[in-house]
């Protein structure tokens, strides 16, 4: 996905806190073309230290339909992957877990 509008919601204290969140649309690409539009949201659900723990989620809509990530976004990628999605994605699941980008988005599977 390439994003075209981004924002930060920091609530509470200034900086990385519980309930701040990343908001996000763009461009759902492959192959350097444009197949479809998209958007999500991740948002700090627990914090220790320096560490957080953010859920994530994006839907993107493409001619074949649509599909929906979701993550718990964490240092550990195996905790990572896709929830389903319609058409000829119904019930498919990544063949590997997503990787995070920089700025803590959310990234989904390959197409």
């Amino acid at each position: 996905m390439r994003n075209d509008q981004y924002t930060v919601v920091d609530l509470g204290p200034e900086g990385p806190s519980l309930g701040d969140m990343d908001v996000y649309s763009g461009t759902a690409v492959k192959d350097g073309k444009a197949v479809g539009r998209g958007g999500g949201t991740c948002q700090v659900v627990h914090v220790k230290g320096a560490g957080l723990t953010s859920q994530c989620q994006l839907t993107m809509e493409v001619a074949q339909g649509s599909v929906t990530l979701q993550s718990l976004w964490t240092p550990n990628p195996a905790a990572r992957g896709r929830a389903g999605g319609t058409g000829r994605r119904a019930g498919r699941r990544c063949p590997r877990p997503p990787r995070p980008p920089p700025g803590n988005r959310p990234r989904g599977c390959g197409w």
